[in-house]
């Protein structure tokens, strides 16, 4: 697939009409997809659950939230974890919010992103979030030669967040099998998350190279030893 279409800073910062774009602006991380994502891999055990932690009223979590900077988002989930992470792999990691996020919490965290602005949305992000010092380790790779260089054996948490419509479907199998051996050794957990109503996803080119769908979900379900959240595109899979 052509990823060129990434490589424009404008294609993530680019669209303020966007719900997900007006969080960002406003300093918070996304409820509906990422913060969702992150609360999963704390332990959180579901959207509702979720809800429940850090109120808000729209089930895509995309409107009528509470205006809560992001330090203080984290702070909350934090405070409610019931797990806590060893490593994190982020993949398609987009403006940086999740993998900045867990590493200001002190979770060690890697970010895949192939763009090429990636470094400076990083950046840009860690001054909005007010996380400065967050010391992420990004792989500026699409998903297959971040396999290569990943020893997946030491992870324990992987998040797909609005990105495996985004990744290549011969690509994401290949390295998806090396990553849920690791998972399987390090008794990990996978999540993948979009807005959480947003479902199926529809193929959209060139920005969508593949749709996903409940045929997709019950395939990667089945691998999985433990399914501990599934609603929409909430998936949420534990291997050991």
């Amino acid at each position: 697939m052509d990823t060129s279409i990434y490589d424009d800073i404008n294609y993530f910062l680019g669209h303020p009409e966007w719900g997900g774009q007006n969080a960002w602006d406003a300093c918070m991380i996304r409820f509906g997809d990422m913060l969702a994502a992150m609360a999963y891999a704390l332990g959180i055990p579901s959207w509702n659950a979720f809800r429940d932690i850090i109120y808000f009223v729209d089930d895509f979590g995309m409107e009528l939230i509470p205006h809560i900077y992001a330090v203080e988002q984290l702070r909350i989930l934090w405070e409610a974890r019931k797990r806590t992470p060893k490593m994190v792999v982020d993949i398609g990691s987009g403006r940086g919010e999740i993998p900045i996020g867990f590493t200001h919490l002190g979770i060690p965290t890697i970010g895949i992103e192939p763009s090429k602005s990636a470094m400076k949305m990083f950046q840009l992000t860690k001054e909005k979030l007010s996380m400065p010092d967050a010391k992420v380790h990004l792989i500026n790779t699409g998903i297959l030669e971040a396999t290569e260089i990943l020893d997946f054996s030491n992870v324990d948490t992987v998040i797909l967040c609005e990105s495996i419509e985004h990744i290549d479907a011969k690509d994401f199998t290949q390295a998806y099998h090396k990553i849920i051996r690791g998972l399987r050794k390090a008794n990990g957990m996978m999540i993948i998350t979009n807005w959480i109503n947003m479902w199926p996803i529809e193929w959209v080119p060139p920005y969508h190279c593949r749709g996903a769908n409940d045929f997709l979900y019950d395939k990667l379900a089945r691998d999985a030893r433990k399914v501990i959240f599934r609603q929409g595109s909430h998936l949420v899979m534990r291997y050991y």
